[in-house]
């Protein structure tokens, strides 16, 4: 971490009027840490002269899918491409716009974007890279090049990052040879093997840094490679897959292997908690139960789904299978994990014609529960040691300010006004590993990130 943001006052306590636990609402409660960025102790009891006050103290969100270099892109593509737009000719736009990023650029635009996530309440990204070359499509010197600017990046401000480097191969199912768009993404095997090594080896005794592995999708990679592939480089790291975001994707994989993809998936490997399965939005009742059964994480990303026009995922059916899910902004056409939150409930009531649908017998609380999902399963999406409050969890925490006409309300109703009906950021406060990186909502690194990103874009634009 970069030694400005390392605190600079012996501040290792807070003192918190409402403290979300994983049991529910604590209050007027201190959580001391200790020197390494760990909890230590959470009692009730009185506030000391030295601590830190909040009025409300939350676990900070893993956003547990992002592609960082997109952010850069978000809201250019809301016009009319051809005579039907869809995901497929926002691929291609995003193809020309990458033409364009150094490896400079790429780590101005992920530290602006980093910081803005901190301050939209998320406290770890799993940033799912595949830019590996140059705009040429030639491999760098030093092939990883491109995953250090992002790793590099989210250390320079304070972010946690489970980075995951991409194998992306082919164009499509048949082993289409990747086009001329996806120049910069394409790895073989080897080279892609050599990246993770580097980086794992670079970073093993960081506790911010987790180095992860992805194939991008199905159509993406050689399928019968896959085994060998994840049995050498998985370890006890994360995997993340694209897959099944699509309907055309869908029939694209039955016409060439019989199969759905998420069918193909599970025929082909052994998938378990390790596993992140991103979007997983058009499937069957049986892959609904096969992945729920399997404790594999789906990776939601409902701004971009609905951005790109993806569909919607079947949250009730697979919340009734005890499926494990958690959010990501991806393309980050929004950075807020409030809307994320939002979209993914409102989405199935659109659907399902119904209200306070993501609700069980045990919690009625729709906030609640939409919010303590998204910490658990973005916690083991990212093999995180935070997303949640607890006696030897990394202290990972963002406090927020009430407004003064909610002082009077339970934390239940609190917590409900600021998920679905705050306007205004209530984040006032964001720490990470025992690190204050937000204070009165600002960033130390905020204005001159936002200097240089201006720099970048105007020669993007040009």
């Amino acid at each position: 971490m970069n030694q400005s943001l390392k605190n600079t006052l012996p501040v290792n306590s807070v003192f918190a009027t409402h403290l979300l636990t994983d049991k529910g609402w604590m209050h007027n409660t201190r959580v001391t840490i200790n020197e390494n960025g760990y909890v230590q102790s959470i009692k009730q009891e009185q506030k000391a002269a030295s601590d830190k006050v909040v009025d409300v103290l939350l676990p900070g969100v893993p956003n547990l899918h992002s592609h960082g270099f997109q952010w850069s892109m978000a809201g250019l593509a809301e016009y009319k491409l051809s005579g039907k737009d869809s995901f497929w000719t926002w691929r291609d736009m995003m193809y020309q716009f990458l033409d364009k990023i150094d490896p400079g650029d790429l780590k101005i635009i992920a530290k602006a974007l980093y910081i803005d996530m901190l301050k939209a309440g998320y406290t770890e990204v799993g940033e799912f890279h595949y830019l590996h070359n140059d705009c040429k499509g030639n491999q760098y010197g030093q092939i990883e090049l491109l995953s250090l600017q992002m790793i590099e990046a989210a250390r320079e401000v304070g972010l946690g990052i489970c980075h995951l480097p991409v194998i992306y191969q082919f164009s499509g199912f048949d082993k289409k040879v990747a086009g001329d768009g996806q120049k910069r993404f394409t790895l073989s095997s080897d080279k892609f093997q050599l990246v993770i090594e580097n980086l794992r080896k670079k970073y093993l005794n960081d506790n911010l840094v987790t180095v992860g592995m992805a194939p991008h999708s199905l159509r993406a990679v050689d399928i019968y490679e896959l085994p060998e592939l994840t049995a050498n480089l998985a370890g006890d790291f994360p995997i993340h897959i694209h897959i099944a975001e699509q309907l055309s994707e869908v029939e694209q994989c039955k016409a060439v292997y019989g199969q759905r993809p998420v069918e193909l998936l599970y025929s082909l490997l052994q998938i378990d908690q390790q596993w992140c399965l991103i979007h997983a939005t058009h499937l069957n009742s049986m892959e609904v139960q096969s992945i729920a059964n399997s404790k594999a994480v789906v990776g939601l990303c409902p701004t971009t789904e609905a951005n790109l026009g993806d569909g919607i995922f079947p949250l009730l059916e697979f919340y009734k299978n005890d499926g494990r899910w958690g959010i990501g902004s991806d393309s980050h056409v929004s950075v807020s994990v409030l809307e994320e939150l939002r979209w993914l409930e409102y989405g199935q009531r659109l659907q399902h014609q119904g209200r306070t649908l993501y609700t069980n017998q045990q919690n009625s609380q729709t906030s609640l529960n939409l919010y303590q999902q998204a910490l658990k399963g973005g916690a083991q999406a990212l093999k995180s040691e935070a997303g949640v409050i607890e006696v030897g969890s990394r202290a990972d925490f963002i406090g927020l300010k009430i407004p003064a006409q909610y002082h009077g309300f339970s934390s239940d109703q609190i917590f409900s006004r600021y998920l679905f009906s705050s306007r205004d950021n209530w984040i006032n406060d964001v720490m990470v590993s025992g690190n204050w990186l937000v204070t009165d909502g600002v960033h130390p690194l905020e204005d001159k990130a936002s200097a240089d990103l201006v720099k970048v874009y105007k020669k993007l634009n040009q």
